[in-house]
């Protein structure tokens, strides 16, 4: 699987599905090393950072690569550090429950087809766990291959569905 070979730590990722977070990259640096997201705004004016939403045998996963525009490379210049990858993961001992969130299914052709072009996420995910410190919540935006993600984390996590 593509998506097995760019996680960190060689995990085989089940499911997959093309997300976004509205936090601002530095942030969820600090969410993956243990800080709560509570703890953090989510600005709707950021660039949300993007990556990949998984599952794998063990956990549930949100997989940020390290790339870079080439305007940020340019500013870094060659002497500073490169960006690392990021990876939020959630083990199953965490108790991970997510909820999904899915618009209403249009009822027009017309509908349907603006819903299937248009750049609006295909759901929105709430994932909430356990942490050290109490009940940890975050929100995610599931732009791409929800599907995949949502049949692979069914038998792993509590998943409840709802409609706007």
């Amino acid at each position: 699987m593509l998506e097995a070979n760019m996680l960190p730590n060689g995990k085989e990722v089940t499911g997959s599905a093309l997300a976004y977070a509205q936090y601002a990259r530095s942030s969820l640096e600090k969410i993956a090393a243990g800080a709560s997201p509570n703890a953090f705004s989510m600005p709707s004016h950021i660039e949300p950072t993007w990556g990949l939403l998984y599952a794998c045998a063990d956990g549930i996963g949100f997989y940020v690569h390290p790339s870079e525009s080439a305007m940020a490379l340019i500013f870094r210049g060659t002497g500073g550090k490169p960006r690392e990858p990021i990876d939020l993961f959630v083990p199953l001992d965490s108790a991970p429950k997510a909820v999904i969130l899915r618009p209403r299914e249009p009822r027009t052709a017309v509908g349907r087809f603006l819903r299937r072009h248009s750049g609006n996420p295909q759901a929105e995910i709430t994932l909430t766990w356990t942490g050290t410190d109490g009940d940890r919540s975050m929100f995610f935006f599931a732009q791409a291959n929800l599907a995949s993600f949502e049949k692979a984390a069914a038998g792993k996590i509590k998943i409840e569905l709802r409609t706007k």
